[in-house]
């Protein structure tokens, strides 16, 4: 750990998302040495490579005048303003992106690691990951990357149930139907934005393409509040384990009353569905997938 506090470390979380990325940000800053910068998610490098970049500047600074109207600003409101203007000027220019965290790190005193964990990231390309790759480490930093899995189906679920958190009441009704044919189904698990933070055999290769093999973390979400895994994690990252809560839940999908008993069939078409991911983490992986993913692995039809 003493010889990583002679560099400038950069933590990068590609996700996944729904798979504790949250707790660990939040453990990482209990330790005293690590600071985001800023929010925890970014969001910079979905939108810069995005064909669509220019329409969502334009909608970020839309946002910005609505809270500018707004005579009587709260503190958040405030910040708020800065973080989208912050983005905008990052998504517009990534070297001002990669510039602002050398300077954070340059005057932040105590702060031995910087970072950003912004899971959507998990589903850029090796060449857009290269390329954060090396505007990072052109300002001295050495990168250190970790991604967490989580089961397929358990994945997509939390993220569906989390829009209900999020005031989605189209999807709170699918959840509790009493008629099965509106109960949440395939499509809900099966939609792009669902399905590239879950195609773990392409997300996967893409990073280890993309980074050096020593500089790589992955795990399971599945063991996540388990001390051999705030240990094995800290020590890759060279973070103190200091206030380490291993019981702390953060970021809790919401639980929903009256919620439908799960439909076998729907845990059966899901896993089939993203039998391809299943196969490669358990042929990449070995046995603890089968133990870990227990009650999807016996659905899926090898």
């Amino acid at each position: 750990m003493s010889n990583e506090l002679n560099k400038k470390i950069f933590i990068l979380g590609l996700g996944a998302q729904r798979a504790g990325t949250t707790w660990i940000k939040k453990m990482l800053v209990n330790s005293g040495q690590f600071s985001s910068c800023g929010p925890k998610e970014h969001h910079v490098f979905e939108h810069y490579f995005s064909d669509e970049r220019n329409e969502f500047i334009k909608k970020l600074r839309k946002k910005i005048n609505m809270l500018k109207d707004n005579k009587y600003k709260t503190d958040t409101e405030r910040k708020r303003i800065k973080h989208l203007r912050t983005q905008i000027e990052h998504i517009s220019d990534p070297n001002t992106y990669f510039d602002h965290y050398k300077k954070s790190f340059d005057l932040k005193e105590n702060i031995n690691f910087v970072g950003d964990i912004t899971p959507i990231y998990c589903s850029l390309n090796s060449n857009q990951l290269s390329y954060i790759k090396e505007g990072l480490e052109s300002r001295g930093f050495k990168i250190k990357v970790f991604f967490i899995l989580r089961d397929p189906y358990e994945r997509c679920l939390s993220m569906l149930k989390k829009d209900v958190s999020r005031g989605n009441t189209r999807i709170l009704k699918m959840f509790t139907k009493s008629n099965g044919s509106d109960y949440v189904n395939l499509n809900n698990f099966t939609i792009n934005e669902q399905v590239i933070r879950t195609n773990y055999e392409k997300i996967i290769p893409n990073i280890k393409k993309s980074f050096n093999s020593d500089d790589i973390y992955i795990d399971f979400f599945e063991r996540l509040h388990t001390h051999e895994f705030s240990q094995r994690l800290f020590n890759f990252l060279g973070v103190p384990l200091n206030n380490i809560d291993i019981n702390e839940i953060t970021n809790k999908a919401q639980e929903i009353n009256n919620e439908k008993e799960e439909v076998e069939s729907l845990r059966l078409e899901v896993v089939n569905y993203y039998s391809d991911t299943y196969k490669y983490v358990i042929n990449e992986y070995g046995s603890i997938v089968s133990d870990l993913w227990s009650k999807s692995i016996n659905y899926l039809n090898i």
